[in-house]
């Protein structure tokens, strides 16, 4: 196994990175405070710190998300329902899915469920590469609105748009 690194601030740490990131370290049990204190889950020790932020980041991701799609879908003069912004709709529903599954890996602080690890990674990669293409469409819109702007009318319909989305 791995040799234990000892630091002068009574730590001790295990594993191949702990002399280069002492932070991520098992800590001794009797000197534990808030933020050494983590749970070890297939060699990643999760913190508390880095618990309490993604609980942070997870309530912004989706207060920010919620705010876009209400905006959007409750427009009373139908104003805000062009092509461009359906497809921020989408990444904005896109991103809904990474609030949720930061509040997972927040959980794991205080679960060794390898389930809760698997889902919430799987959730943020599926989000994510959807929020590329999401991202690549609206660029791909946005180029042609640029370079030829009295033929876009013709080349971006709503059923184009639908099956981008789709």
């Amino acid at each position: 196994m791995y040799e234990p690194v000892t630091s002068d601030h009574a730590v001790t740490t295990y594993g191949p990175f702990s002399d280069r990131f002492p932070f991520y370290s098992i800590g001794d049990r009797k000197n534990e405070s808030l933020l050494t204190n983590s749970c070890d889950l297939d060699g990643i020790n999760i913190t508390t710190g880095m618990a309490v932020t993604a609980f942070t980041l997870s309530f912004f991701t989706m207060l920010g998300n919620v705010l876009v799609v209400v905006a959007i879908t409750v427009d009373p003069y139908k104003e805000l329902r062009t092509i461009p912004n359906y497809l921020i709709l989408n990444l904005a529903v896109c991103d809904l899915f990474v609030g949720p599954s930061e509040l997972l890996l927040g959980l794991l602080r205080f679960s060794n469920s390898s389930y809760l690890y698997l889902v919430a990674y799987t959730c943020i990669y599926l989000s994510m590469v959807a929020s590329a293409l999401t991202i690549l469409t609206l660029a791909f819109e946005r180029c042609i609105v640029v370079a030829a702007p009295l033929q876009s009318k013709e080349f971006l319909i709503y059923s184009h748009l639908n099956l981008a989305i789709v």
